[in-house]
């Protein structure tokens, strides 16, 4: 950005008065030396002149390189050619200036104005280590020669030497404590190294002794920055600015510190004038930052788009650009970005973290998981990217898996409650209800106004036979959520879980009028319209349920189980005919899950229609998972269904041994034995005193014994 200059064309900037006597003669004189050809005398005069001169300067220097070309030729070799090489280089002739010094220093190698006028070249032209050579040259010449110690002081500044520079600085400081540059190169020197407050305070000093010099202002300023002095550091910008509306760099860097302190508005102000003088991507990046602030998220990503365009290399702005495009569902924008910055850095944590988290989004939980498994392998202490995988692989039907990740999770993070939920709910599924209760628990007292936690102890509870304590709990997570409700009303998930846990306590209307609230907030609240088929469901209103289901597929056409469930409430209504047309496209959406064939091959066998492709449906199902108690029992029923009761009875006789009271299997194998002339009173008998309206069901569906 800003490059302070201390330097006007070739002079350094001028110590006080009290500065040490000017360095020795090139050549030390002897008593009777003559005296310099004239045309030397003349040059030095005319190079007087020509600073002095308000126009015409360049004739004035012009005629000053003549005149020491003559003193040259006249014997004043070395004097001659260090005027010279000042005169060529205010005509910024720096190639012949150099040359000449160089030949300057061959006829007298002592000189320490040679040296020094060299060293002020070579720092202005940027080679630094050379100007630091002279300027040391110099200095071994006349140690007492404070200039050419500022001097070297800059250049060991600029290449980042700060404590030798430092050192130097001090030595001038020590001598002229009154000369204002030396402090404020200090002070960007201390900066170097890290210490922020001796910078201030150098910077401070430097404005009491010239508080007319804006660039100190704005040195100060940048340090009151990174020392996180934001309100102060404005202060400083706002002083330059008044004094130089144009000054786009304080105006810029005033900008990013106003956006710190919250002034969004403000900050993107300046950042809109500083684009206007230069379309920087540094700049537009930071602008979307401060929209992005604000939640103007369209400005936000059109200014990160253009940081990219302009910048393609930097990370910065493409990262920014992801994010925020997942943040707003722009999964596949965020994906491409990602995959930029990976091909550049294959080992970006960051962005191997974030695609896990947009693929997972996106509903591609296979490539999250692998991204997820790539962090780890660079970070496996992350609490975060276990638990992020473990979610993937429930997603995935990987239980094994996920519990192993979220107990790792568990173990990393003690204390989260949403890890903790998760994995109580694996071990509620499968029977682990002591395991189950003891992460909940855990949860409770990390996060204890969390509606769900108190709602899943209470089906844990009822689970192990607590009816009086799950209902304490259901009446908590109610109470929970409408006390969270009260502080949100317009939070469409509050009235989705309060209505979900209303279907635990059997209060199926309060739940219907809450899932109804929360749809009339959010009318995209997919969940909110399964919850609310569900409870129609409960309460036989199969049309509202099926309308309901229907809504949710509308909003995520790719769920599988959601035309699973409207298969049943289909079956239910009576509309057999539907519930095989979307159990067909539940299998055409996931072909090789056994469960979705065996409902496929259920609603062919309800429907008694394609029983051969209902067959074919139930093999596929047993193929994948051969000891299915549910899928012998839906073939059982396709096989009586085409009259081959020898063949039910076996399948009905296979489904048993694996689940005995599977009251279903027990009714339908008395029902068959009774029509092979066998005795089936035992097994109906059983069936009904495990399941009462076994016999209703099945003779709804036409058969009895």
């Amino acid at each position: 950005m800003k490059t302070i200059l201390l330097l006007a064309a070739l002079s350094s900037t001028p110590l006080p008065a009290t500065q040490p006597a000017a360095a020795p003669p090139l050549v030390a004189p002897k008593p009777d030396a003559p005296a310099l050809p004239q045309p030397c005398g003349d040059a030095a005069q005319l190079m007087q002149q020509a600073y002095a001169a308000k126009t015409g300067a360049s004739e004035l220097l012009q005629k000053a390189v003549d005149a020491a070309t003559q003193c040259i030729r006249n014997g004043g070799v070395a004097d001659g050619l260090i005027i010279r090489a000042e005169a060529e280089y205010a005509l910024r002739q720096a190639g012949p200036a150099l040359s000449d010094l160089g030949d300057a220093l061959k006829n007298a190698p002592f000189s320490g104005v040679a040296r020094f006028d060299r060293g002020l070249i070579y720092l202005q032209t940027g080679n630094y280590a050379a100007a630091v050579e002279d300027f040391t040259a110099a200095i071994e010449v006349n140690p007492e020669d404070s200039d050419s110690v500022f001097e070297r002081g800059w250049a060991y500044e600029l290449i980042e030497k700060y404590d030798l520079a430092i050192r130097d600085f001090d030595a001038v400081i020590a001598k002229h404590p009154d000369f204002e540059p030396a402090w404020r190169l200090r002070g960007l020197s201390h900066a170097g190294t890290g210490d922020l407050d001796a910078a201030i305070a150098d910077d401070t000093q430097a404005i009491t002794l010239n508080p007319e010099d804006d660039d100190v202002y704005y040195n100060r300023g940048l340090v009151r920055a990174r020392k996180g002095l934001h309100e102060a550091a404005v202060a400083d910008f706002d002083l330059v600015i008044s004094r130089n509306p144009n000054d786009f760099d304080a105006r810029y860097q005033r900008g990013r510190s106003r956006d710190q302190i919250g002034d969004h508005v403000g900050a993107i102000a300046d950042f809109t004038e500083s684009i206007a003088h230069s379309a920087d991507a540094g700049i537009y990046n930071d602008r979307g930052v401060a929209y992005q602030s604000i939640g103007n998220n369209d400005a936000a990503l059109a200014d990160y788009a253009k940081s990219v365009a302009l910048s393609p290399g930097d990370p910065t702005a493409r990262s920014n650009h992801a994010r925020l495009s997942l943040q707003l569902g722009h999964f596949a924008d965020a994906i491409a970005d990602l995959d930029v910055l990976l091909a550049a850095n294959p080992k970006d944590a960051a962005a191997l973290f974030l695609r896990g988290e947009a693929h997972w989004s996106s509903g591609d939980c296979a490539k999250a998981v692998a991204d997820f498994s790539a962090y780890i392998a660079q970070d496996p202490t992350s609490g975060p990217a276990f638990a992020n995988r473990a979610y993937c692989r429930r997603e995935l039907s990987q239980v094994d898996e996920a519990l192993a990740d979220f107990t790792t999770a568990a173990t990393l993070n003690k204390d989260d409650d949403r890890v903790l939920y998760a994995r109580a709910l694996i071990y509620h599924d499968r029977g682990r209800y002591d395991l189950a209760l003891a992460d909940i628990e855990r949860a409770i007292a990390i996060a204890p106004g969390d509606g769900r936690y108190w709602r899943e102890r209470g089906a844990l509870k009822r689970n192990t036979g607590d009816v009086k304590g799950a209902h304490e709990d259901f009446d908590k997570a109610v109470s929970v959520y409408t006390t969270a409700i009260a502080s949100a009303p317009q939070n469409d998930l509050l009235y989705m879980h309060r209505g979900y846990v209303n279907m635990d306590r059997g209060d199926l209307d309060d739940a219907i009028a809450d899932e109804t609230k929360a749809l009339s907030i959010n009318t995209s609240n997919a969940t909110a319209y399964h919850d609310r088929a569900i409870a129609y469901l409960r309460e036989r209103h199969y049309g509202e349920a099926i309308d309901d289901l229907s809504n949710t597929i509308r909003l995520s056409p790719d769920d599988v189980n959601l035309y699973t469930e409207r298969a049943t409430a289909l079956t239910l209504k009576g509309d057999l005919a539907a519930a095989v047309m979307d159990s067909d496209r539940a299998v055409a959406l996931s072909p090789n899950d056994a469960t979705i064939l065996n409902n496929a091959c259920w609603a062919r066998a309800l429907a008694n229609r394609d029983l051969a492709g209902a067959l074919d449906l139930c093999a596929r199902a047993l193929k994948i998972r051969p000891n299915s108690a549910p899928t012998l029992d839906s073939r059982g029923f396709v096989q009586f269904r085409l009259g081959k009761l020898n063949d039910a009875l076996s399948d009905y006789d296979a489904a048993l041994a694996i689940t005995p009271k599977q009251s279903s299997s027990l009714y339908m194998r008395g029902v068959v034995k009774d029509r092979l002339g066998q005795d089936g009173s035992g097994d109906i008998a059983a069936a009904l005193a495990i399941s009462p309206g076994v016999a209703d069901l099945y003779k709804s569906y036409g058969v009895a014994p």
